[in-house]
């Protein structure tokens, strides 16, 4: 039950999916930052994520890197998805 659980610590977190997600527009210096700090685990991310990409790639989907805060530091998706 990995899912359940997952969706109850977002409910015990105050996340509610019947929400609209709040939308935060961050500068890109401050991203650049965050980026620098990750650079090591970034570089190995990234290669994953080229991988996974190219064995799911039309599936209209994202793949998402984030720092611990939930920062989004890099995106790999589909033209649909955008």
């Amino acid at each position: 039950m990995p899912i359940a659980e997952s969706w109850q610590r977002c409910r015990e977190l105050g996340l509610d999916p019947s929400l609209q997600p709040r939308g935060e527009v961050v500068p890109f210096a401050t991203v650049t930052r965050r980026r620098q700090k990750m650079e090591g685990l970034r570089r190995l991310a990234l290669a994953e994520m080229q991988v996974l990409y190219a064995q799911i790639a039309g599936s209209n989907l994202m793949i998402a890197l984030a720092d611990a805060s939930g920062m989004v530091l890099d995106t790999i998706s589909d033209q649909a998805f955008m």
